[in-house]
């Protein structure tokens, strides 16, 4: 097949283009990708953790009906009298209007950004994006204090700022990631998103007690200062390519385009007719959204389950809280890492590996979250079905997260910001889903019918994926660009001049190029 030719020439390369020895400018583009991610999830946790403390009292009604299982030593208790009282009188209407605001801005720049990336370079999108979100982090204080309709408006441009940076990132991945490195090159940077939640809720929670000015805008001061050294960083150190960077060494710069090829200088049109009937784009597109809407029910309903119907508040609770953010980051590591070594070592071909990890990320936290329907009254396996569901997810980051970068270089950010435009609305309608089902009727019952969906959802939409799914650069992402490499495995004409030569006839191909 050529498939198989197309794998033995990425090997080939690999193999005759060693790697650069020692710490590369990818590897720094890399982990500043890592803590911007970071650094973005750290602002936008804080703010959700900040809120309790910020307002003088949360309205929590309880429609739910006669408990259906036991209170017994495990519960925390989910009333606290003596908790201390906040500056703001915000009903909970508010406070929900205040949260949905950034993901409104969030969704409005998914695909602009991912537009603007593509012709002008990632470097300065994903960093202002940030910079952005970090800035106006530190003036919420001062927007709470002033009026609330004013920090409605500054959630929404903090959504407006972060929704650039993913398409920015897959951008910059399009032009650094090397095959072989690409799984854990994408995995590292969205791992930066658990991390910082996993960081931003017990110290944000410490501030708000004993931080400066009143403790909750201590947590707004220190976190967007961060994020404005982090731009710092950022600035002086990334480029949006190889070939733009001042301080890359020739041989690493040498590899990378001989590996991706250069596209530095190619400003390419969106091809919208080719790229909206791609099969395989499509099949992203509800992979990601039906991806987006399991992961918001996990790590957004599910604790609500576990407290209602459970009796076990997990957000009082700072171990359980932070296990299923602390299995993702273990398994997106893990499953990056070991994907490239797969593919390094030819034990599988690229497109296997990508619909592997996509099945694994896809139907196992699936099949976790429908089985926490069916628990009864066992915390403990709920809190593990919750680890299990929200870590594996982490594996699909070396599946269809990376394999946009493998079939469209070039188109990689608009891709990904129409799949998480998608995806973000997934994210609102989930809360909503939840909401409607157990108005008044907070049941073990209508909880089930929830994570069936979500379940459902997620394993229907991962099969035309499977089906359609490739690792080949798709014809359409070679159109006009100049720069595109004439003699790697990875071209257009190579894949044709590959058809017609066995494995020996490749390799002396590479040899004498």
């Amino acid at each position: 097949m050529v498939e198989n030719v197309d794998e033995k020439s990425r090997l080939i390369l690999a193999e005759l283009n060693g790697k650069p020895k020692g710490c590369c400018q990818r590897h720094v583009l890399s982990v500043l990708g890592f803590l911007g991610f970071f650094m973005s999830y750290v602002l936008r946790v804080s703010f959700n953790v900040a809120l309790v403390a910020m307002v003088n009292k949360t309205q929590t009604a309880n429609t739910s009906h006669p408990s259906e299982c036991p209170v017994d030593v495990h519960d925390n208790g989910t009333a606290d009298d003596s908790s201390p009282t906040g500056e703001f009188d915000w009903s909970p209407q508010t406070q929900g209007t205040i949260l949905g605001a950034f993901y409104y801005g969030y969704m409005i720049t998914q695909i602009p950004g991912g537009i603007i990336s593509e012709r002008f370079g990632g470097k300065w999108p994903f960093g202002v994006g940030v910079l952005l979100t970090g800035i106006l982090t530190l003036l919420t204080p001062v927007a709470a204090r002033t009026d609330v309709s004013l920090l409605v408006v500054l959630r929404v441009l903090e959504g407006l700022g972060e929704g650039i940076t993913i398409g920015a990132y897959y951008a910059l991945i399009g032009k650094w990631s090397p095959p072989l490195e690409r799984s854990f090159m994408v995995s590292l940077g969205f791992v930066g998103t658990e991390v910082g939640t996993v960081v931003a809720m017990p110290i944000t929670g410490w501030l708000c007690e004993y931080g400066f000015d009143g403790g909750w805008p201590s947590a707004f001061y220190i976190f967007g200062s961060a994020t404005c050294v982090w731009f710092l960083f950022w600035a002086v150190l990334v480029s949006s390519s190889p070939a733009e960077h001042p301080r890359i060494s020739e041989e690493e710069k040498k590899y990378i385009i001989k590996m991706i090829g250069d596209s530095s200088k190619t400003k390419l049109a969106v091809p919208w007719k080719a790229l909206l009937t791609s099969p395989t784009i499509l099949a992203f597109v509800m992979l990601h959204t039906s991806a987006m809407y399991l992961f918001y029910t996990i790590l957004t309903d599910l604790p609500t389950y576990m407290s209602t119907i459970l009796h076990v508040d997990i957000g009082k609770n700072g171990v359980l809280s932070s296990l299923p953010a602390l299995a993702f980051v273990i398994l997106g590591f893990t499953s990056g890492y070991i994907a490239d070594l797969i593919l390094a070592k030819g034990y599988l071909r690229l497109v296997t590996v990508r619909k592997l990890c996509t099945a694994i990320g896809m139907f196992l936290p699936a099949a976790a979250i429908i089985g926490a329907g069916y628990i009864g009254c066992n915390y403990i396996l709920g809190v593990a079905l919750l680890t299990i569901s929200a870590g594996l997810q982490a594996v699909a980051l070396s599946g269809y997260y990376s394999n946009l970068v493998d079939i469209a270089p070039p188109f990689a950010g608009t891709i990904s910001g129409i799949g998480n435009t998608f995806g973000t609305a997934a994210g609102i309608a989930a809360p909503a889903v939840v909401g409607a089902l157990t108005n008044n009727n907070q049941t073990q019952e209508q909880w089930r019918i929830i994570f069936l969906i979500a379940g459902f959802l997620s394993m229907v939409s991962s099969i035309p994926y499977l089906i359609f799914g490739t690792a080949e650069r798709a014809p359409w992402s070679f159109e006009r660009e100049e720069n595109a490499p004439t003699k790697s495995g990875l071209t257009a004409l190579a894949l044709n001049t590959a058809k017609k030569k066995n494995n020996d006839e490749v390799r002396l191909q590479e040899n004498l190029s």
